[in-house]
């Protein structure tokens, strides 16, 4: 076996993760820094991100552009809205829903060419989906509809993909103080501060994701963007 050689091939693999993971974390300060911009510029205000009538004119595109702008800052190429084929289809019969087509293919938010294939993604979830956290089955168990969360979805495709997927970026909008809440089942059962209630759900379905891939998780709420357990304060106006 030639030892120098596998050395070198070693060095060689740990300088692109670390290059990965650095380039990560700049994509992630120029997500904040995107956003902060939008605040500054009165396009993203408090009542955009409370008012779920307000949000459903255009809050998800906002933050969707904020993924493609942060990607083209640190040298990524965005792909809007990419589908990726799956190995095994996902069957909404497994997950407790009836009638539902088999789903073959993965559909992102955006996706991410770093080098030669695109194998980073993000996905945006506002308010509505501020449940997504929680698996399928629990939301039946709690009497909230029959529909197959971002949780398992995500973790169907990371399992599945007929590409390789290397890192995922989940931002979600969890407002403190919902002054119109989504028309949903789920919503009426809960408080108005999003936060509170979902926050920790969403850190234990990034860590079940992390298990697989490396995944970071970007929380907007009123006065902050937190990402990754770190604390970044945005003045919306």
């Amino acid at each position: 076996m030639n030892t120098q050689n596998t050395n070198a091939e070693e060095r060689q693999e740990r300088h692109i993760t670390t290059t990965s993971e650095q380039s990560l974390q700049g994509f992630l300060r120029e997500f904040v820094g995107h956003v902060r911009g939008l605040a500054n510029q009165g396009a993203l205000s408090k009542e955009v991100l409370q008012n779920y009538d307000k949000a459903a004119l255009g809050l998800h595109g906002m933050l969707q552009s904020s993924l493609v702008v942060a990607g083209q800052n640190v040298g990524w190429v965005p792909v809007i809205e990419p589908r990726i084929p799956l190995r095994v289809p996902l069957d909404p019969s497994e997950y407790g829903k009836k009638g539902g087509r088999k789903r073959h293919q993965f559909r992102a938010d955006v996706g991410y060419y770093e080098g030669e294939r695109m194998d980073i993604f993000a996905e945006c979830c506002t308010t509505d989906e501020a449940v997504g956290c929680f698996p399928s089955s629990e939301i039946r168990r709690r009497g909230w509809g029959e529909w197959i969360t971002k949780r398992d979805v995500l973790l169907h495709f990371i399992r599945n993909s007929q590409h390789p997927v290397s890192a995922i970026v989940i931002c979600v909008v969890l407002p403190r103080q919902m002054r119109k809440k989504p028309p949903w089942p789920w919503a009426k059962g809960v408080g108005a501060n999003l936060f509170d209630e979902f926050s920790s759900g969403w850190e234990e379905a990034k860590e079940e994701l992390q298990r697989y891939i490396s995944t970071s998780l970007v929380i907007v709420e009123e006065t902050s963007i937190h990402v990754d357990g770190n604390f970044f304060p945005i003045d919306f106006p």
